[in-house]
Parts: C-alpha cells; structure tokens; sequence
C-alpha cells in the first residue's frame, strides 16, 4: 500500500492511495471506520500520526477517556496544527508538545461537572507518549513529563474559574 500527495494548487491537496490486493481496501476501510470513533480526518489517517493513532485505539477500543483523548489530540494535529504538522514523531521539536499543553488545551478545554478535565487529558497524554516513546523509539516522555509538572496547577485553576463562570451562567445545564 502506497500513498502518494498530488499538490494541485496552493489550496488543494489530493491523495491517491494505491493498493497491492484487496485485502489493504478493507483495512482502510476498517481503520477508517475506528478513526470515525474519535473524529480522525480523512487526511490525518493519510498523514503518519494515524496509523499510530488507530493502534492506540485498538489497544483499548471501549475506554472513553482514551476515545476523548484521541479526538482532542486528532484535532490537535490536524485542526489546530493544518499544514505545520511535522512529517514524523522524530521531528517533533519540544516546542509541538509545548504548544499542545500551554496553547492548544487552555483553548479547548471541555467544561466538565467534576471539573477534571485537564487532569484526565494530561494523565491520558503521558500514557499515549510513553507508549509512543516504546512503539516509535522516540525519547518524549521526559519532556512532557516536565511540562505536565509546570502546567498542571496553572490549567487545573483556569478549568476550576472556567467551569465555575459556566455554571453560573448556564445553571440547568449540568450541576458542578
């Protein structure tokens, strides 16, 4: 199975994916229908993160805190990053992680009664770089370990004033 980018402009990307036997049809075909479980794009299955991605999730197909992990991290890569998206694990500077915890999660956080939301998002980020440092041979468990550490209390306050202001504003909507 090989895929290759066809650049027609500036503005369209089309990919063609060629298939050797018809089993590898059905193997996208099934990778695309557990993408969909986490909102994976079309493109991010494309680009090298969803494979990876995909065998997260198969790991552990019915846990709903990795299935909501996924879909932030999926849109992360896709959404937020569009067309800066590393090429490979391997060229994620400290800077992709950095970005991911200070930037991106302020921005996206989803207002939860039990007010955990970071802390579930940030413990299900360390389980997927450790398992990502194994699978990839890559070495970003320390770095992230060490921005998990600085921005915990920061992001854990600013979901706790977050989520206290929604509440207050939209009271019949869940209670905290």
């Amino acid at each position: 199975m090989k895929s290759r980018l066809i650049q027609e402009s500036p503005h369209i990307r089309v990919w063609l994916q060629e298939f050797n036997h018809p089993d590898e049809h059905l193997e996208m075909l099934g990778k695309f229908k557990i993408g969909r479980e986490f909102n994976l794009r079309s493109r991010g299955l494309i680009e090298y993160y969803g494979i990876d991605l995909i065998d997260y999730k198969r790991e552990q197909m019915a846990n709903k805190k990795r299935n909501e992990f996924l879909t932030a991290f999926s849109h992360y890569m896709t959404d937020h990053l569009e067309d800066e998206c590393p090429r490979s694990w391997k060229e994620c500077p400290p800077s992709f992680w950095e970005k991911l915890i200070f930037a991106y999660l302020p921005h996206t956080m989803n207002v939860v009664p039990k007010k955990n939301y970071t802390e579930q998002f940030l413990l299900q980020l360390r389980k997927f770089v450790r398992w990502l440092d194994k699978r990839n041979d890559t070495t970003f468990l320390e770095v992230v370990d060490s921005y998990i550490s600085e921005a915990t209390q920061t992001l854990k306050k600013y979901e706790s004033l977050f989520s206290e202001l929604f509440f207050k504003n939209y009271p019949g909507v869940a209670s905290p």
